[in-house]
């Protein structure tokens, strides 16, 4: 793996730039794994999730498939209480979220990261800042070789944060199909962001070393968005290390953000796979595209496909943990798209190329049949509204052993798995 070298001025920050004060702490948190057996039951489940307003980290594609859900200490009592009277089958899956999160950093992660000048950013070893990542797109746009690299603000956060795009190109006027991956429209899904700067890297400086990228640019040209919600992924490093949502302020409501991932303009409804209460990890907002951030990511997609660009993306990629899964529109329904044998050929080519790294198994499928329901996301939306006609979301590793807070530790061979993918599933592309 290239490292880059570049200048950087880091504050001294515990992890982020939080303090122990500020950092919310997840001692006795506990992610429960529940097994429904029937449709009552699963409904009941889902009722007491939306009551007690549990984080649920991953829904059952069936019955006889396990829901993990995050519970607080003050509510476990009485969950638990209500799962005994539904006769639901319980295990302790994570027994102390906290402590998951304390063992995901290196020893170096949990000291002070000091002021340096000449720093070595080594992309798999450590999860980065917004600030950090921000820099990092600067230096591969200055040092790019032999490739074209330009960047672009598509829009703000809710708190004025850069939404950047790194284009990658053989040449400056460069107007070829199109391929956009996204990563980070969930804030706590780290990885996400982590492969989309791995890919990143892979584009611009590995085209004399891997042939395959060489081709891949001769077909297609590269937008990457590795930091989509950055209010929200500064939040999970400095307050709440499990936050989803964006940082908008909900009026008439104590709870802040909107799932950005609920908030796009193709079928959407709260009342599928969302919802209206703001303080919910699934909250839909007041309307679809009411978040900058979402309304930023569609206008550029449009903006692609618009007549003057001749409809030019070819596949929209939205990069996500955790599940190990290749998805497909649609989430609003069960029905499938009419060219779901196109997409899902596809996806087997990719998820083979991924089994072949590190013998991960993903599972490929409509989002509704395989995962849950989910409208107003932002695959459905590329190719519902958009057109585009390859679109997908990526659930990165793992299956649950970790969940949300993979370690550092597994940043590279997830990078390498997921490049894989995403490689193979390009070159099928270009010659489809």
């Amino acid at each position: 793996m290239r490292i880059a070298v570049f200048i950087l001025v880091i504050e001294s920050v515990y992890v982020s730039s939080a303090t122990p004060s500020q950092q919310k702490s997840f001692h006795g948190h506990k992610v429960l794994d529940i097994l429904p057996r029937t449709e009552s039951e699963l409904k009941s489940i889902l009722n007491l999730i939306e009551e007690y307003e549990l984080d649920v980290w991953y829904e059952p594609k069936n019955l006889n498939d396990s829901l993990h859900v995050h519970v607080e200490p003050e509510k476990l009592g009485q969950v638990l209480s209500h799962l005994k009277k539904l006769g639901s089958e319980v295990k302790v899956w994570i027994e102390n979220v906290q402590k998951l999160i304390d063992g995901s950093f290196t020893p170096e992660d949990n000291l002070q990261r000091r002021v340096i000048m000449q720093r070595s950013l080594n992309l798999n070893k450590t999860y980065y800042n917004y600030s950090e990542i921000m820099t990092y797109l600067d230096y591969v746009q200055e040092n790019a070789r032999g490739v074209h690299v330009s960047q672009q603000v598509i829009g703000q956060s809710v708190k004025g944060r850069d939404l950047r795009v790194l284009k990658v190109s053989r040449s400056s006027n460069s107007a070829k199909k199109a391929i956009i991956i996204d990563g980070g429209i969930h804030a706590r899904e780290w990885i996400s962001l982590a492969s989309v700067i791995w890919m990143m890297d892979k584009l611009v400086f590995n085209p004399r070393n891997d042939p395959d990228v060489k081709k891949l640019l001769k077909k297609f040209d590269f937008y990457l968005i590795p930091v989509l919600n950055p209010d929200g992924y500064e939040f999970s490093r400095t307050n709440d290390r499990l936050w989803r949502k964006n940082r908008r302020i909900n009026s008439g409501s104590n709870c802040v953000g909107v799932d950005l991932n609920r908030n796009f303009d193709y079928k959407w409804n709260p009342n599928r796979g969302g919802s209206r209460n703001p303080c919910s990890t699934v909250y839909s907002g007041t309307r679809a595209l009411s978040e900058p951030e979402s309304a930023a990511l569609a206008s550029f997609i449009n903006s692609l496909m618009g007549v003057d660009n001749g409809g030019r993306v070819q596949a929209y990629l939205n990069i996500h943990s955790y599940g190990q899964y290749w998805l497909y529109p649609w989430g609003f329904t069960t029905a499938y798209p009419v060219d779901r044998l196109d997409l899902d050929n596809l996806a087997q080519v990719a998820v083979t190329a991924i089994q072949k790294v590190n013998g991960k198994r993903f599972t490929v499928g409509s989002s509704r049949n395989v995962l849950y329901l989910a409208a107003g996301g932002s695959d459905d939306y590329a190719k519902g509204s958009a057109g585009v006609k390859y679109s997908y979301t990526l659930e990165l590793r793992d299956t649950g052993a970790y969940g949300f807070v993979l370690p550092e530790k597994q940043i590279l061979p997830a990078c390498e798995e997921t490049w894989a993918g995403v490689k193979a599933f390009a070159l099928a592309l270009a010659k489809s």
